[in-house]
């Protein structure tokens, strides 16, 4: 009896089941990185700005929870891929909605806020509710750019005022308050205008208190 080929046939047999049984692992692994996304996610806010998308990633992690009680690694590995996926959605989502909800509640109350900002960043909560994470994003960028032009729009007009009242007592004014008066001009005159007041109401202050 020639051996070789049974030999052979034995070592194929033993690798193909090296290879099942290392596919049959349970995916320790990714489960961890879809609880950790998903408490990421949270983290930021998720639960109230992406709530429909945190849901399902929440969803797909107890599926796979589920799966591997029940033995299919496989499809708990997929699980726990998608949830994961769904969870980085999630906090994208949140993340921009948020930073852009802080910004026009800035504005809103310093009497500033555009007039169609709110109406921009519903539109990112619409898009949000239907899972859509590119004008989630997009919409809710857009309406943080308008809160920040609004505030400098603030600054910028309460800025203006002081600089007048500056112009003319520039003969009052030490060497530093001097400086700090130039670089809020050249500050107002570059539309930046939160340093421009931030600048000349430090040096108006410091006048006054002289007086």
């Amino acid at each position: 009896m020639n051996v070789f080929p049974v030999a052979r046939w034995l070592g194929l047999i033993g690798l193909v089941l090296t290879v099942v049984m290392g596919c049959a692992t349970a995916p320790t692994q990714e489960m961890s990185d879809a609880r950790q996304a998903i408490q990421a996610a949270k983290d930021v806010g998720a639960e109230d700005h992406a709530a429909q998308v945190l849901r399902s990633a929440q969803g797909l992690l107890r599926r796979a929870e589920q799966s591997i009680e029940g033995g299919s690694y496989d499809l708990a590995r997929e699980d726990a891929v998608a949830s994961k996926k769904d969870a980085v959605k999630a906090r994208n989502i949140a993340l921009a909605i948020g930073d852009a909800a802080a910004v026009l509640d800035e504005a809103s109350a310093l009497g500033f806020e555009w007039r169609d900002s709110q109406k921009i960043l519903g539109r990112a909560r619409a898009a949000a509710q239907a899972g859509d994470e590119g004008s989630a994003v997009k919409m809710a960028n857009l309406a943080k750019r308008q809160g920040q032009n609004a505030i400098e729009q603030y600054y910028l007009e309460a800025a203006k005022v002081m600089l007048w009242e500056a112009d003319g007592r520039q003969e009052e004014m030490d060497a530093a308050q001097l400086a700090d008066y130039r670089a809020a001009r050249t500050a107002y005159r570059n539309q930046e205008g939160r340093k421009a007041y931030e600048l000349i109401s430090g040096v108006m202050a410091s006048l006054r208190a002289v007086r």
